[in-house]
């Protein structure tokens, strides 16, 4: 059996952050969100920490936070950015200690829920572009880690959290 966690995976729009929530008071349990957790420990936006000190830097606080919350084991439902599967540590880390769903949304609905990518240091201007190239490198990391694909181009966030509820029974 898993680890008593659920890890959300997936590129920026596809839904992690709203379905985690939905998802975490489904089950009652808490909710943390990666980003917020390094915004906090930086006292930066995220866009503020690429800009003052570049993506390396903001992986590496990712990573360093990700493995801080996977060591102790407790309950919660985790949203994770949409790179942070990039890193192998995370990576191994969450196959261990999390059961971890990737949620994956086509080209065209990424593009639709990010809209202008104002908020996204990594789009640039040719959002579609942009997003291929990203998805292009991350597609195998997601693969590799996840232990469950839903595809949610199609479905609300409270369709989402049911089929994972349904899908993770028996790894909680």
């Amino acid at each position: 059996m898993k680890a008593a966690r659920i890890a959300l995976i997936g590129m920026m729009g596809s839904g992690k952050s709203t379905v985690a929530a939905v998802l975490a008071e489904r089950l009652d349990w808490p909710l943390v969100d990666l980003d917020a957790v390094v915004e906090a420990k930086s006292d930066m936006s995220i866009s503020e920490i690429f800009a003052s000190q570049g993506e390396p830097a903001f992986r590496a606080l990712e990573a360093s936070s990700c493995l801080a919350l996977l060591e102790p084991d407790e309950h919660f439902v985790l949203a994770l950015g949409g790179g942070a599967v990039e890193d192998e540590g995370t990576r191994d880390a969450l196959k261990r200690r999390a059961t971890v769903i990737w949620l994956r949304a086509s080209i065209n609905t990424l593009i639709a829920r990010v809209g202008s990518g104002s908020a996204r240091p990594l789009l640039g201007e040719k959002i579609k572009e942009s997003m291929e190239e990203i998805l292009k490198r991350r597609e195998p990391f997601y693969e590799a880690c996840a232990d469950y694909v839903l595809d949610v181009d199609d479905l609300s966030p409270r369709e989402v959290s049911d089929r994972i509820a349904v899908l993770t029974k028996g790894d909680r």
